[in-house]
């Protein structure tokens, strides 16, 4: 996937706040969405865990889904809690 066309494939996190971002340093207190931190067979992490998307100014992360890439708003670290299943 291009990067312009993470515009038209982003997965927007509904219950998390966007942080808005000029460095990777700035997302280090983030992490994945809470209903991302389970992984079906099928899904992986990336090695980039939360940074800064120099376009979008924002905290993202990124997963393999089938083969294809995924991306997501971080959710801060703070009270953060994995849902049970």
């Amino acid at each position: 996937m291009r990067r312009d066309e993470i515009f038209f494939h982003f997965i927007i996190c509904v219950v998390c706040r966007k942080k808005e971002c000029k460095s990777h340093e700035a997302c280090y207190d983030q992490r994945e969405p809470q209903d991302w931190c389970r992984l079906n067979e099928n899904q992986s992490w990336t090695d980039k865990g939360c940074y800064c998307d120099d376009k979008l100014h924002s905290c993202i992360i990124e997963r393999k889904n089938g083969g294809k890439l995924e991306y997501a708003h971080c959710a801060p670290e703070q009270g953060w809690k994995c849902p049970s299943k």
